[in-house]
């Protein structure tokens, strides 16, 4: 049995396909790279579908209990579908007045209706990029949230934007493009997220007690986000306090993590209380 391929703008497929009377499964092909603006054929059997999935990706996608609203396919290392699934838990099952910013369209998918991984969030849409922190204030004021999302926080205006929404008690999930927590301490655009940093001149007793030089780098208000995660891979990711990991770089220590990965049998292991150095752990 096969579906039909409908280009769906932006670059991206949409799999409509008549597997859908025995086993309601939307499929979602994101920025495959179409010779023309004519239809192609794709086989939709789904075990063969999913077998160009790495093995662990696969088998998460197989067993999943909700693998009957999406099989999403996303070639990078996943951001988007997991921005999908935190953001259901929160919208649909601890109801929680969920909006999402989506700017580029990766979480809530191209046209008007959104996605159904989205579960019973609210998603607003961003007419152009450069309005990004503008539609987030919007959606703070005129919505009243409990939780928001947004995709790609990447400007000075967005970071500020971030930082007045959670002043006034709103729960914030957001991504930013970044190796590790170095990465977004050492932007001037960005570092505004784990709470700026700013020269800070001591005192000669207090140099000589941290044996350190007068002038430093400290952290000068608290963090817009309480915790950050690097995802490191799809299935290895480190949780940062962000506060503590960020004192702790400033002052030239390793601060300890949280390490989640996957093992062989596809179950979680989290390790606690790991030192962190930056690299590898």
């Amino acid at each position: 049995m096969a579906g039909v391929c409908v280009p769906w703008g932006g670059g991206a497929c949409r799999l409509i396909s008549p597997i859908r009377r025995r086993f309601p499964v939307s499929y979602t092909v994101a920025s495959l790279a179409l010779p023309d603006s004519s239809a192609m054929i794709v086989d939709d059997n789904l075990g063969a579908f999913l077998e160009i999935l790495p093995k662990d990706l696969r088998h998460r996608l197989l067993n999943d209990s909700r693998r009957n609203q999406l099989v999403e396919v996303i070639m990078d290392l996943g951001r988007p579908p997991e921005a999908r699934y935190l953001g259901e838990p929160g919208g649909q099952y601890l109801r929680k007045n969920e909006v999402i910013i989506d700017t580029s369209n990766e979480i809530g998918g191209d046209g008007d209706i959104p996605h159904s991984a989205i579960g019973g969030s609210r998603r607003m849409q961003v007419p152009k990029p450069s309005l990004q922190h503008k539609v987030m204030i919007e959606a703070v004021e005129n919505h009243m949230p409990q939780v928001i999302i947004v995709d790609e926080i990447g400007t000075e205006a967005e970071a500020l934007a971030c930082r007045s929404i959670a002043e006034r008690g709103v729960m914030l999930i957001g991504t930013a493009h970044g190796e590790q927590l170095q990465n977004i301490i050492k932007n001037p655009t960005l570092s505004d997220l784990i709470g700026g940093i700013e020269t800070v001149t001591l005192g000669d007793e207090e140099a000589r007690a941290r044996r350190s030089q007068k002038s430093i780098l400290e952290r000068k208000a608290p963090p817009t986000f309480y915790f950050l995660i690097e995802m490191r891979e799809r299935d290895y990711w480190i949780a940062h306090q962000t506060e503590k990991s960020v004192d702790m770089l400033l002052r030239g220590r390793n601060p300890m993590v949280e390490v989640r990965r996957r093992d062989e049998e596809y179950k979680v292991v989290i390790e606690r209380w790991k030192a962190y150095d930056g690299q590898g752990i």
